[in-house]
């Protein structure tokens, strides 16, 4: 069985200069910082929980870097570098459409987000247009890397390969080591602690923007020590429809993607209803699909 490759090593995308620019971008309407800055402490933690979803709208774009986005079928993990690319446009970042409510600036997307090919890809894609800054941990990659090689049965040497491309796609995502971070914490399942020191993390490289950590594991997480730090949490569904109602025409575009994101090599695609609740967004779902 044989899966498209690049004809070339995938280069890094335009959102490398750009996650350095990211002071600099806006995604609200009228100019207006769109990563959610200002924002109090207490109106960061009153969100409730949600998630991110993003997707790239041309396939061209999905071989971001490539000449002419060629692809011919050998074999290899390059077809996942090629899903895993996110798309990236020059210029401003999409505005915000007025009155929806605020997005985090800042996103940790834990280990079970980046687990989830339809969920990784979808969030790197809302990054890559600007919308928010990712951010994970060395443990968090780790960790990744691991589970991802032994629940898709790829070798080791293809992950690290995809872990590369997203280090090289987003250069302000890594906090690295932020053990001391988590100094303090007491509420938290301990076993996640990282995450929440990752997000206290890129906070401080980020001073004023509001953060949030994306995960479907929000039970081992508590709200209050959260807020403490000023510190958002959000499941997948919820955060996609806050997405949604900032950036209705690029979620439209990208959703529109998820099939194509979620398919397996020389395998149909399924529908996007399937898709969407396979991945447990079942509030998306009933957005998007088709009227019966």
């Amino acid at each position: 069985m044989t899966r498209p490759i690049f004809d070339h090593e995938p280069m890094p995308g335009p959102c490398c200069e750009r996650q350095g620019q990211a002071r600099q971008s806006s995604c609200s309407a009228g100019g207006a910082p769109a990563l959610w800055r200002g924002s109090s402490d207490r109106e960061a933690g009153a969100l409730d929980q949600t998630d991110i979803v993003a997707a790239g709208t041309e396939a061209g774009c999905l071989l971001a870097g490539l000449p002419g986005g060629k692809v011919r079928h050998v074999s290899g993990a390059a077809a996942a570098l090629a899903l895993d690319a996110p798309e990236t446009r020059g210029g401003a970042a999409p505005a915000r459409a007025a009155g929806s409510p605020p997005v985090p600036g800042i996103l940790v997307l834990d280990t079970c987000v980046l687990l989830s090919n339809v969920l990784r890809r979808v969030f790197l894609r809302l990054a890559g247009h600007g919308c928010f800054i990712p951010a994970w941990s060395e443990q968090i990659g780790g960790e990744w890397r691991r589970n991802a090689s032994r629940i898709w049965g790829v070798p080791m040497a293809d992950i690290e390969m995809q872990w590369t491309a997203m280090q090289q796609s987003f250069p302000m995502a890594d906090q690295g080591d932020v053990g001391s971070y988590e100094s303090g914490l007491q509420r938290s399942d301990p076993k996640d602690w990282h995450v929440i020191a990752a997000g206290r993390a890129a906070k401080g490289r980020h001073p004023g923007w509001t953060a949030a950590i994306v995960t479907r594991n929000t039970k081992d997480f508590n709200r209050t020590e959260l807020r403490g730090y000023g510190l958002a949490l959000f499941e997948p569904d919820d955060l996609l429809l806050r997405f949604h109602a900032a950036f209705p025409e690029l979620m439209g575009a990208l959703i529109l993607q998820v099939p194509q994101l979620a398919a397996a090599p020389d395998r149909e695609l399924d529908s996007l209803e399937a898709v969407l609740k396979r991945e447990r967004l079942f509030r998306l779902n009933r957005l998007y699909r088709s009227p019966s």
